[in-house]
């Protein structure tokens, strides 16, 4: 991994919600698929902005992982994400 990317993918564990939505959409600007598996860890934070981005950031990247994610049965009929995506359902 790039140093780079290592350092956005370490971001999105920092404690400010701000610094981890940056980070995820960096990640997703970015278009390196190996920031596919901690953007999907990223769509249990606490925070909706930040689980939002990473889904963004997801689509962004186009990679096939991301398809059977969470974030796809996650969204209500206005395409916002209704509360947070069960774990027990994709882990």
């Amino acid at each position: 991994m790039s140093s780079t990317l290592e350092g956005l993918v370490e971001m999105l564990s920092d404690d400010n919600e701000g610094t981890r939505w940056k980070a995820a959409e960096s990640l997703g600007r970015m278009g390196d698929t190996r920031a596919v598996e901690p953007l999907i860890d990223t769509l249990w934070d606490d925070d909706a902005r930040v689980r939002l981005k990473a889904v963004w950031a997801l689509g962004m990247l186009g990679d096939p992982r991301a398809l059977g994610s969470p974030c796809r049965n996650s969204t209500g009929s206005s395409g916002r994400m209704r509360g947070r995506p069960s774990r027990k359902r994709w882990r």
